[in-house]
């Protein structure tokens, strides 16, 4: 399946979120709701991995790139994926159920999807869903 997907080529996005969303700092502070969840995750998995479905400035990935090595993002907007390659942080770029389709079954801890599932229509929400189930490993968790 071939889902086309148009990659922003303006830094309009990047601006927004740098205006309105907060800081770094301030959004890793609040992803601290999740830390006593993911080391529940890190202790129970053998291998931990993170999957950041539109990381956007991938201040998720940065927060939990220490205690999950194997941490990447998904993202299509390019001056995000440039922000967060520069801060040494794994993005694939493109169109989420698109890379999705291409992941190993069973193959993912923990899969995280903030600010994007309410951008998209309910029958592409509904494979979303249906490819993350897929795989996130057996004692996984979708966040």
């Amino acid at each position: 399946m071939v889902l086309k997907y148009r990659t922003m080529k303006s830094d309009f996005y990047l601006k927004f979120e740098n205006k309105f969303r907060g800081t770094r700092q301030n959004i890793i502070n609040k992803l601290s709701i999740y830390d006593s969840l993911i080391d529940l995750i890190i202790r129970q998995s053998k291998e931990t991995s993170l999957l950041d479905i539109g990381c956007g400035r991938g201040e998720l990935l940065q927060k939990w790139k220490k205690k999950i090595p194997n941490s990447m993002g998904i993202e299509q907007d390019q001056n995000m994926i440039n922000l967060c390659e520069k801060l040494g942080l794994k993005i694939m770029q493109g169109e989420a159920i698109e890379i999705l389709f291409s992941l190993e079954s069973s193959s993912i801890s923990v899969i995280t999807i903030f600010h994007m599932i309410e951008h998209i229509e309910s029958q592409k929400l509904t494979l979303l869903l249906e490819q993350c189930y897929r795989v996130l490993t057996e004692d996984g968790i979708l966040i």
